[in-house]
């Protein structure tokens, strides 16, 4: 396993922007995933020369990187 992927995913983590995903890379995989495949995701990996934790922001929310357009999924406007 070279990362893992957690957080929020459900209808809401693509429209608020304060449910988090986080990708974590493994250390010492064999056969690492590349950084910045996911940009709407915090990044967390170890620096390789001092050890630290590196922690990288996302870009971009989910919404604007799937180009779902101003709140949607517009519970406001179910007819139920």
């Amino acid at each position: 396993m070279s990362a893992v992927m957690h957080g929020h995913f459900d209808a809401l983590s693509f429209a608020l922007k304060d449910r988090p995903i986080t990708v974590t890379y493994h250390p010492f995989a064999t056969h690492r995933l590349p950084r910045g495949l996911f940009p709407f995701c915090e990044e967390r990996y170890f620096d390789e020369g001092t050890g630290e934790l590196v922690t990288i922001p996302p870009e971009t929310t989910v919404a604007e990187f799937f180009g779902l357009e101003a709140g949607w999924p517009h519970f406001d406007r179910d007819p139920r």
